[in-house]
């Protein structure tokens, strides 16, 4: 079913939305006017609001504990995007590798998104903090440094691999030495086309999806795009 917004009830996820001067959805006596948001047979019914950054999240999908997943109650909402993908990967890792451990989620965002502390981001449902698969000292209920030792490289790899096949990630922050794991055994052992690989995990001056940030040994960064959510609300422009 379709969801009815007016500005005025967007504003408070937005300050400042919701100005007659700016004529966005007003009628002529500058009264909000009801706008709908989504379709019935929508992508997604959840919806980004603003930058990462500097964001809301309108009716958060949780992200839920299962066989295949550990979660972080109340800091797990995100897009229908966002939260599909996660499932998707944790799925087919445990599809493709017998007696696959949970793997941990960390942060996503609030139910209605904003500021989380300790994040500059994580504001919009577009932003999750994922562990890593280790083949020792692997755990379920947090997030744990990752070694060149004791990351299970082919179990982060799919992982991570059907997180880019998906075509919905705009970036994954990493640690330089896991990343480079990753593209060698996608190099040598997967024998994917180096063009991919260079595209993914960098090489060449190529800047890649895959990027180190400091401080990314513990987890992986992901963020989507939240295309769903941008044609959404371009809807109402």
């Amino acid at each position: 079913m379709a969801k009815i917004f007016t500005l005025c009830s967007l504003a408070i996820l937005i300050p400042g939305l919701c100005q007659a001067d700016e004529g966005l959805g007003n009628g002529a006596d500058g009264a909000s006017m009801p706008i709908r948001i989504g379709q019935a047979d929508a992508v997604d019914d959840t919806l980004s609001i603003g930058q990462p950054h500097e964001g809301a999240l309108a009716y958060g999908t949780p992200l839920r504990a299962s066989d295949h997943l550990g979660v972080r109650q109340g800091r797990n909402f995100g897009t229908v995007e966002l939260v599909g993908l996660i499932e998707a990967a944790a799925a087919k890792v445990s599809r493709d590798h017998s007696d696959t451990p949970k793997l941990y989620v960390g942060d996503l965002s609030l139910k209605h998104g904003g500021p989380m502390s300790p994040h500059v981001s994580h504001q919009s449902g577009l932003d999750a903090d994922i562990g890593y698969y280790l083949k020792r000292g692997h755990v379920t209920d947090r997030l744990k440094s990752a070694s060149l030792k004791t990351l299970d490289i082919p179990r982060t790899f799919t992982f991570m691999e059907t997180l880019l096949e998906s075509g919905d990630v705009q970036y994954v922050f990493s640690d330089k030495g896991i990343i480079k794991a990753l593209r060698a055994y996608a190099l040598d052992t997967v024998g994917l086309p180096a063009a991919k690989v260079s595209a993914w995990f960098g090489g060449q001056g190529k800047r890649a999806i895959v990027r180190h940030l400091k401080g990314h040994a513990s987890h992986l960064h992901l963020r989507v795009k939240g295309s769903a959510s941008k044609a959404t609300l371009a809807q109402v422009k």
